[in-house]
């Protein structure tokens, strides 16, 4: 059988994180070992070391709080899905301020891209149109649910044009999201206009990666014309950690190329690039997939991988394309593929976040309970800080343990009134 000409789908640009902050929360981790280390060789400048340590521990914890703020405006760009997206897509704070904009809005109302933010949406609204705007605005970010109607849009240096714009509200970030179908658009599918709002309004941290995954492969069947089932599947996909399907007729063609070991999924996942077909259990390139149980003609099937940081991390599959599988359709899925690893990335990113976080809390406690013993030796000993320290280090030593639970004991017998103050 003729392989169907299929075009490369590019990797949708991934989304600007905070993975600088995890690289310096994993150096100053590695600082701390180190300095434990010469600790318990009892280095004679190890209480330098570990204050030099701690100012860093207290800068990185600075910039892990403002990843976490970082995090708000990550959501408002969506990890740069509006790029990918062939519609005009717009984000406006609750006033209508421009925040994020991709290049097909910024074509519909004749600007440069770079201009657009920081501008207001209302200017280019005819003047009937802009209460109707501004209520549809309110609207939405009151009651956090999507909106739509017809605005007239007039874009600079032309004439003012009708246009359908669909809106979803982003509570997190205390804006909202203007789908708007131009009237070069209009007869596209309303449905598919539709899951691409919802698309751009998931997030990660809204809900556990399975059911965000999911629900994209939810959307890609009502956005997307002559596609009747969806899958997306993380790892390799004869053996994958993720797979979700949005339907038992998705999942049979994903078992279906499980059991025979091979399929548009696998070699997708391989090749790194779109692999489709017409008929699935009748294509020459899989022959273990040939023959009577679950065959079906027209069955068809289209697989993208995805891929972050120049890695393929799974794959996206459509099935029962039937005589919508061209190059159209690779073209129409990317918003749903840019959208399954912008939700994989966002969601690593936050775990890695909250692990930094607890490391960092966790070694801030132990540097403050070594200060707090520090204290209570000079008072029960009457020496000065550095004697304390070396008291301390050497208790460490002796009884091969580390600092922080030699710290925490001494604190634990202070606490229970074992440790005598010395009388100056």
């Amino acid at each position: 059988m003729r392989e169907p000409h299929v075009p490369d789908v590019a990797a949708a640009p991934e989304p600007c994180t905070a993975l600088g902050v995890l690289d310096a929360v994993h150096e100053v981790m590695g600082e701390l070992e180190a300095v434990g280390t010469a600790l318990g060789a009892g280095e004679a400048r190890a209480a330098e070391r570990l204050e030099a340590a701690t100012e860093k521990l207290h800068a990185v914890e600075e910039q892990v709080a403002s990843a976490d703020a970082a995090r708000r405006d990550e959501r408002l760009g969506t990890g740069r899905l509006l790029a990918a997206l062939p519609v005009p897509v717009l984000t406006t704070d609750t006033d209508g301020t421009i925040l994020d904009a991709n290049a097909a809005a910024a074509g519909l109302l004749g600007v440069d891209l770079p201009s657009l933010p920081r501008t207001s949406w209302f200017a280019f609204l005819e003047t009937r149109s802009c209460r109707r705007g501004r209520s549809l605005l309110g609207g939405a970010a009151r009651t956090g649910r999507p909106a739509e109607g017809v605005l007239d849009v007039r874009p600079r240096g032309g004439p003012a044009s009708p246009c359908r714009v669909l809106l979803a509200p982003i509570p997190a970030a205390d804006a909202v999201r203007w789908v708007v179908e131009a009237p070069r658009a209009a007869g596209d599918d309303p449905a598919s206009q539709a899951s691409l709002v919802e698309l751009c309004g998931l997030g990660a941290g809204d809900a556990d990666l399975d059911n965000l995954l999911r629900r994209v492969s939810e959307l890609a069947c009502d956005g997307l014309s002559g596609v009747a089932g969806a899958s997306v599947l993380l790892g390799d996909p004869l053996a994958p950690d993720v797979l979700v399907s949005s339907s038992s007729f998705a999942q049979h063609g994903d078992g279906a190329q499980h059991r025979a070991g091979s399929g548009p999924i696998v070699d997708a996942h391989a090749r790194t690039s779109a692999v489709g077909t017409a008929d699935l259990f009748g294509d020459d390139r899989w022959p273990r997939l040939r023959g009577p149980v679950g065959r079906r003609p027209g069955r068809g099937c289209l697989a993208l991988p995805l891929v972050l940081g120049g890695e393929t991390i799974g794959v996206l599959a459509l099935y029962e394309c039937g005589s919508h599988l061209d190059a159209a359709l690779a073209t129409r899925a990317r918003p749903y593929a840019a959208a399954a690893q912008t939700l994989v990335r966002d969601s690593r990113l936050l775990a890695e976040l909250a692990d930094a976080r607890r490391q960092l809390e966790s070694a801030l406690v132990s540097r403050a309970v070594i200060d707090q013993a520090k204290g209570i030796v000079m008072l029960t000993r009457a020496c000065t800080a550095d004697e304390a320290f070396a008291l301390l280090v050497r208790m460490s030593n002796s009884g091969n343990r580390r600092l922080r639970d030699i710290a925490a004991d001494v604190v634990d017998r202070a606490s229970r009134g074992e440790l005598a103050l010395q009388r100056p």
